[in-house]
């Protein structure tokens, strides 16, 4: 089968003028790892498509039949990849644009009915902090860890935060049926290590950015793998939880293959509709590899993350000065339809329909105040403090 959409040239204040995307005809074997539960006029745009996970993504959509437009920040990378699909026949749409303008994102977003989020901030290791580990290892001191930077606009409040913002509301504004968006395992842990890279706060900003699509009203799935692994797919058994419990254990890491085919099997798939889980493997040896997504899923007994812990550092985070404009320009570009504000408007507060929610004796805590019918309480500050308390070295690089 042959998709003959074509995406429009896009253009953004933030870069210069893009040229028509790349058409790349497909004609190797199609294999069915991940059976996407789309139909045959789905189209998904695939959001750093240049990155290793986002490769393997856009390969797996295309050779099972689906057609796919990949997005890149250079068009260096979107050329290194053409290169790959050189020479075969179903028809993959190239793009370049930058997740932060609005109008790049717009442009991309036409024609498609479906959205991964792949797109990352990505820190840059600072050349000369390398030279002061070799140093200090040659004289047999603790070499400490190397110093990080972000590239000109490449700081996660930009990419992750005001990128995927960006995002999610051009997937409102033209009707997406899903976004799946791949984050990172961590994100209750507000002093991990990853936070601390230069100073960027990545996987809060990330976390801002899932409960602002949470909140869109747009259908969401959220696969927060663990560490990535360049290691041959489907060998390993794949497991699922919750709010980081994963870290507990010993086995926190996952090949990108099998993340890659989690997500695929994840689009269109009512299972994985709403939901946001942790996702890491065994190894080889114990147990069989990959796992159907749908049964993978139900293993989770209907949990799914739950976004109060560490939501007050979440929602304290504030954006730079110079980044004030981009969100505006943002809101502008892509306003909240009237009902969907309405949802997000907090309710008046009804006196009358407060009420204690037990009668307490001198001897019981004091009773707690929630609304009438409501029977389930928010996790305990206990909970919340165990989940702060987790160690901040325990740490890796998920993008």
């Amino acid at each position: 089968m042959v998709y003959t959409n074509a995406a429009p040239a896009i253009r953004g204040p933030g870069l210069a003028a893009k040229r028509a995307p790349a058409r790349v005809a497909r004609s190797r074997p199609r294999v069915a790892p991940c059976r996407a539960e789309l139909s045959k006029s789905s189209k998904v745009l695939i959001t750093g498509a240049g990155g290793r996970t986002g490769q393997l993504v856009l390969k797996k959509l295309s050779d099972s039949g689906v057609a796919v437009r990949g997005m890149f920040r250079t068009e260096k990378s979107k050329s290194k990849v053409a290169k790959q699909l050189e020479g075969v026949e179903a028809e993959v749409d190239l793009v370049v644009g930058d997740v932060s303008s609005p109008q790049d994102v717009r442009g991309a977003v036409e024609g498609c009915t479906h959205l991964v989020v792949l797109s990352s901030a990505k820190p840059q290791i600072k050349k000369r902090s390398l030279v002061r580990i070799v140093l200090k290892k040659l004289l047999r001191m603790d070499p400490g860890r190397p110093s990080f930077r972000w590239i000109e606009n490449g700081a996660p409040e930009v990419v992750d935060y005001l990128g995927g913002k960006a995002q999610i509301d051009a997937a409102r504004a033209a009707g997406l049926e899903q976004v799946v968006w791949v984050g990172s395992m961590g994100g209750t842990q507000s002093d991990n290590f990853l936070n601390t890279i230069g100073d960027g706060k990545i996987l809060l900003w990330k976390r801002k950015a899932e409960k602002y699509l949470m909140d869109s009203g747009v259908k969401f799935t959220i696969v927060h793998p663990g560490g990535l692994l360049n290691e041959k797919e489907g060998e390993r058994e794949l497991v699922v939880d919750v709010d980081d419990k994963i870290l507990e254990g010993e086995q926190r890491s996952v090949p990108r293959g099998d993340v890659a085919d989690v997500v695929v099997g994840c689009l269109g798939e009512e299972a994985a509709y709403n939901l946001a889980f942790d996702l890491a493997s065994k190894k080889p040896e114990d147990g069989k590899g990959g796992a159907e997504v749908t049964a993978l899923l139900a293993t989770l007994g209907g949990r799914s993350c739950d976004y109060k812990i560490n939501d007050d550092d979440v929602d304290s985070l504030v954006l730079s000065d110079e980044y004030v404009g981009l969100e505006e320009s943002i809101t502008s570009m892509f306003p909240v339809p009237a009902a969907a504000a309405a949802k997000e408007a907090l309710p008046e507060v009804d006196v009358s329909e407060l009420r204690w929610a037990g009668e307490a004796t001198a001897e019981e805590e004091e009773p707690e105040l929630r609304w009438v019918g409501e029977t389930t309480s928010s996790a305990t500050s206990a909970e919340v403090t165990e989940e702060k308390a987790r160690d901040p070295a325990d740490a890796w690089y998920s993008w």
